[in-house]
């Protein structure tokens, strides 16, 4: 999808006919000048006929290679509890740079996060100047509650655990598996 330019040298009286023989898109021209869109990737090629005032005519064609786009597939979002941490990363390959939100430049990174925070992750082609695709992961953090129950029951009393958190897997240390137990 990128437009790249092509410039031939102009010739007093000449007329030019831009094509591209492999499917480019001419989005520009003006004489000695064309822009070309390019959709898919491959060799590529671009085909400039120029027409002098006597009928003459010089042909050229340039071959261009264009890569394809980068793969951006970060990490699902996801969910953690407050002061856990969530590894993100990207399954993009080595011949790509990467750039977080964060500032780090690795494949994977680690956050902490004390609040809902979304993450940018930005795939570049290593080769290929301003080629890169961005995408973002939201990492939803659970506050946990400071306590569950009082700080102290009375001998033969129980009494209910209840975490309420929307969406949670439980797995109690007596192997409950339901959101609320009752403890004495």
């Amino acid at each position: 999808g990128d437009t790249v330019p092509f410039t031939v040298p102009a010739e007093l009286y000449a007329y030019y006919q831009w094509s591209s023989p492999t499917g480019g898109t001419l989005v520009d021209t003006l004489n000695n000048n064309s822009a070309f869109s390019f959709n898919t990737p491959g060799v590529q090629k671009v085909r400039v006929i120029a027409v002098g005032f006597c009928k003459n005519t010089a042909d050229s064609t340039k071959t261009i290679t264009v890569k394809a786009p980068p793969i951006v597939n970060p990490s699902p979002d996801t969910l953690i509890c407050k002061g856990d941490t969530a590894i993100l990363s990207t399954s993009a390959g080595p011949s790509y740079i990467y750039t977080w939100s964060t500032g780090e430049h690795t494949q994977a990174i680690k956050v902490s996060p004390a609040t809902t925070t979304t993450y940018i992750v930005t795939d570049s082609i290593r080769s290929v100047k301003h080629c890169s695709v961005s995408d973002s992961v939201r990492v939803s953090v659970q506050p946990f509650k400071d306590s569950l129950v009082k700080d102290s029951i009375c001998p033969m009393q129980s009494v209910p655990l209840d975490p309420s958190i929307a969406g949670a897997i439980y797995l109690w240390n007596t192997g409950a598996t339901t959101q609320i137990i009752s403890v004495s």
